[in-house]
Formats: C-alpha cells, sequence, structure tokens
C-alpha cells in the first residue's frame, strides 16, 4: 500500500472529493482493498466506504473513474451495495449525524445496467427488507405519540420508495422459497407485502413455467385482509 492508498483511504473516511481526485491522480490505486471499514472490522474498498456513509457524489465520482461494484465478489458482503443499505439504517441516527435522503438515488445508481440484483438467491432484497425492518424497530423506541406516528409514516415512505427501486430493477421475491415474503409478513409490513405479491403475480403471469416454485399467493394475500382489515 502506498502512502497515496492512504491518502485515497484518508480523503475518503472525512469525505473529501477534492482530495480524493488528488490522491487518483497521483497514483492512488480506487480498488485497494482497507480493513476495519467505518470500526466494524469488514474489509473492502473506498467505493465501500462512501456506500456506508451515503456520499453520492463521492459515488458517483468513483463509478465514473472505474471503481468496480457489480462483481461478481465470493460473497454478498463484499458488494458496495451491501454497505450503502447497512449505511441506510443510520435514517434516524443523529449520534452520526448521516441521512439517508440520498440513498433511493444511490440505490438507483448502484442497480445499474448489467447488475445481477438476484445475486444470493435474492440476498439483497432479504437484506435491504432486514434493514427497513430495524428502522421501523428504532422508531418505536422513540418517546412520544406524535413524534412515533409522524416518524413511522416518514420511514414507511422511505422504504415503500426503496423496495420499489429494487423490484423495478427485477428483484424477484420469490426467491429462496420466498423467504422475502415470509420475512416482511412476520414483520407486519403489510403494504410492503402487498408489493412483493403482486411482483410475484405479475411474474407467475409473465413465466408460466415457474407456477410451481411459487408458494401459495392467497395464504399471504388472505393474511394481508386480515390485518389490514384490523387496522
Amino acid at each position: 500500500m502506498t502512502n497515496m492508498d492512504k491518502m485515497l483511504f484518508d480523503a475518503t473516511k472525512k469525505h473529501s472529493l477534492r482530495s480524493i481526485k488528488y490522491a487518483l491522480d497521483q497514483g492512488a490505486n480506487i480498488e485497494q482493498k482497507f480493513t476495519n471499514l467505518n470500526g466494524g472490522g469488514s474489509e473492502g474498498t473506498i467505493l465501500c466506504m462512501a456506500c456506508y456513509d451515503l456520499e453520492y457524489d463521492i459515488i458517483e465520482y468513483l463509478i465514473s473513474k472505474g471503481a468496480q461494484y457489480k462483481g461478481p465478489y465470493p460473497s454478498i458482503l463484499f458488494y458496495p451495495i451491501y454497505y450503502a443499505i447497512s449505511g441506510s439504517r443510520n435514517f434516524f441516527n443523529e449520534k452520526t449525524g448521516r441521512s439517508s435522503s440520498d440513498f433511493p438515488r444511490i440505490l438507483k445508481l448502484l442497480l445499474g445496467k448489467d447488475f445481477d440484483i438476484n445475486i444470493y438467491d435474492g440476498s439483497l432484497l432479504l437484506y435491504l427488507l432486514t434493514s427497513m425492518n430495524m428502522i421501523f424497530k428504532d422508531v418505536d423506541l422513540q418517546d412520544g405519540d406524535l413524534q412515533v406516528e409522524r416518524s413511522l409514516k416518514k420511514v414507511q415512505e422511505f422504504a415503500i420508495n426503496c423496495v420499489s427501486i429494487m423490484l423495478n430493477a427485477g428483484a424477484d421475491p420469490s426467491l429462496n422459497d420466498s423467504e422475502a415474503i415470509v420475512m416482511t409478513l412476520r414483520a407486519d409490513m403489510y403494504e410492503i407485502l402487498e408489493m412483493l405479491i403482486d411482483t410475484v403475480e405479475i411474474n407467475k403471469n409473465q413465466s408460466k413455467e415457474r407456477d410451481s416454485d411459487v408458494l401459495p399467493i392467497q395464504n399471504y394475500r388472505s393474511e394481508i385482509v386480515n390485518n389490514v382489515d384490523k387496522t
């Protein structure tokens, strides 16, 4: 690792796009692997770090300079989009000062042309749904009924937007025994559950040969109706 590589790491950590450009112009390796990213002991490139911090301008610049993000990688844990989804959990984290407002744009950027969104049996969609559920739980822990109500509405809009982006990019909720649908049902995320089931039904109608691989949709839909009626 060269001094310019170290400068590149520090510049990314400090969100200094100007210093990042300088380090790369001086020969820093854009694909250099660093350990202990974001204090979590993980390993990845500066693109992974920028994705976790949800720095859209830096992410866009690094991709324009050839930073790799499509894989294939040996594990989902090495994908920059995995870091971005992890970073989205800081939606209401006042301690970090980070904002998730750019996450939907980042998601669209990382799900660009030729990206295989259904890698590892749909693990990306499942991980996104898990992250959204964690955000919902964080809101539930806040004090004040009115504050919670407003926050939940904001999170719901955020989650629906993010899930829509992934579904529009081709995410298949029926993969891995429809684990994404089962998880969403158990988490009581019923509006998102409707979106997932609608996607499966559309895919089913478009590809008849997949009928035997899709779980009984009517079971999920009746569960949705029962719970919506209670609200």
